[in-house]
């Protein structure tokens, strides 16, 4: 068993350092090199690469001329289909923003869900948003109260002031409900 413990951490940490370079060469401004690394990692089934392709191409300080939507869009479903929270989350903002597909709100709620119940602050934020507003689920004001107030829990920025302008909207049982929701 010992030998083949070694051999998964050795692959295990072959796998981050393939991921980390193409990290190191994005941070030096190296992006098409990185994107290269990646690509070539990621097929080969470094999930850390995919995950590096999946934000790469949502990522709104990522350089127009080096952003595929198509190919963040494919890594971003792989990863959240595996469970990556993460990944979830940015395949949410993908369907939201309709970027390598249909805008499609729903499609983004379901993903921000599955991320949020992982714990992604910024994704129970963004479910919190469309529960208030009933963009792809019903408007409900508690679930949405509740989801912001986690985010808030988390220091996901505007969370805070986003919760404490919607509690003057909520009755005094509506409150306690979505304190109860949020617990």
């Amino acid at each position: 068993w010992a030998s083949n413990h070694d051999e998964f951490l050795i692959c295990f940490e072959k796998l981050i350092q393939q991921g980390d370079s193409g990290q190191k060469a994005a941070n030096q401004g190296r992006h098409e090199e990185a994107l290269e690394i990646w690509r070539r990692t990621a097929k080969a089934g470094n999930r850390y690469s995919q995950f590096h392709l999946c934000s790469y191409h949502i990522t709104t300080t990522t350089s127009d001329n080096l952003r595929d939507y198509d190919e963040g869009f494919r890594y971003c479903k792989k990863l959240a289909l595996r469970g990556s929270a993460n990944g979830q989350y940015f395949l949410g903002l993908m369907y939201v923003g309709g970027k390598g597909t249909n805008k499609n709100v729903k499609s983004a709620a379901f993903w921000w869900e599955r991320a949020a119940k992982k714990g992604v602050g910024d994704a129970q934020l963004n479910l919190g948003v469309l529960y208030m507003t009933g963009k792809g689920v019903p408007q409900d004001f508690v679930t949405g109260y509740a989801w912001i107030n986690l985010a808030a829990g988390q220091d996901v920025k505007t969370a805070t002031s986003a919760r404490d302008k919607i509690r003057d909207m909520l009755t005094r049982e509506e409150l306690t409900e979505a304190q109860r929701l949020s617990r």
